[in-house]
């Protein structure tokens, strides 16, 4: 394998890696989840109550409908943060969808309970605690609670995020279909171009050896950053490897311009960059067809 090679292969946490996607996935979660809470908190009014004999009672028929408002701001916040942060995800993680899949699931589970944890700690203490050492008649401000149905434990308010999630993740993957050019390459953190020609044995030895080299090219895939297109790239490299073959010069082969992408996979312009500079002080010194 070549020096460049090497370091074109990616880390632990080098971009595009398991490692590095799930820790994008599941803090954007909890960061999203961090947010919702907070946001839950202050589009919340608390129902008004006040202390009798030690005990709580609501100050008004008002107070008392507002009970469940808590639980109804809660649906609607972590629904529309679940929506956005699993948009998101599902975008920038294309190529991984069954790794996309369990994150998402463990994400939006950790997301409920952040925006849970954060807006009660945001929100008033609870008031049965404060009555026990209360004056007669002070008011307080009511508990932000979540209720509803209990579902293997779990009350169901808390399934929005992750029934959402999916929802998202389903109308992405399923209505929006990934490019057919992305699916020609290898689900590896480095994509490695696959031959599409067969080598030819009677090549001269330098010829041939920088024939192996094109099609053997690695380069890590971006998904937040620029890239340059692959198809275009993996199609410049087929023309450049027939070019070594037929004894022609690679100058007006790698001479063009090459487009980018945003948000979605293409190859690291850095890389690419640095295989052409390389492939051409190799083509100098290759052996001219006779």
């Amino acid at each position: 394998m070549s020096e460049r090679d090497d370091r074109a292969r990616p880390g632990l946490v080098a971009p595009g890696s398991p490692v590095r996607t799930a820790l994008f996935i599941l803090l954007a979660y909890a960061a999203v989840g961090a947010l919702g809470g907070a946001v839950w908190e202050a589009i919340w009014t608390p129902p008004g109550q006040v202390v009798t004999q030690h005990q709580v009672f609501y100050d008004s028929y008002a107070s008392l409908r507002r009970v469940f408002t808590g639980t109804g701001f809660y649906v609607v916040v972590g629904a529309i943060g679940s929506a956005a942060v699993a948009l998101v995800v599902s975008l920038l993680t294309r190529s991984r969808e069954l790794l996309t899949l369990v994150l998402v699931i463990l994400g939006s589970a950790i997301a409920a309970g952040v925006m849970l944890k954060v807006g009660t700690m945001l929100g008033p203490a609870d008031p049965a605690s404060l009555a026990a050492h209360t004056a007669h008649r002070t008011p307080v401000s009511g508990q932000l609670t979540v209720e509803g149905r209990s579902v293997l434990g779990i009350k169901s308010p808390y399934l929005i995020w992750p029934m959402t999630s999916l929802l998202v993740l389903a109308l992405v993957f399923f209505a929006w279909p990934r490019s057919p050019l992305i699916h020609d390459h290898d689900h590896d953190d480095t994509h490695e171009r696959r031959p599409r020609a067969t080598l030819d044995t009677e090549l001269p030895a330098d010829r041939q050896r920088l024939v192996e080299q094109i099609q053997s090219a690695r380069f890590t895939p971006t998904r937040i950053r620029q890239g340059y297109d692959m198809g275009t790239v993996d199609a410049m490299l087929d023309r450049a490897a027939e070019a070594v073959r037929r004894g022609q010069t690679l100058g007006p082969v790698l001479d063009v311009a090459l487009p980018t992408v945003h948000w979605r996979e293409g190859y690291d312009m850095t890389q690419v960059r640095a295989f052409l500079d390389g492939l051409r002080d190799s083509a100098d010194g290759v052996e001219p067809r006779r």
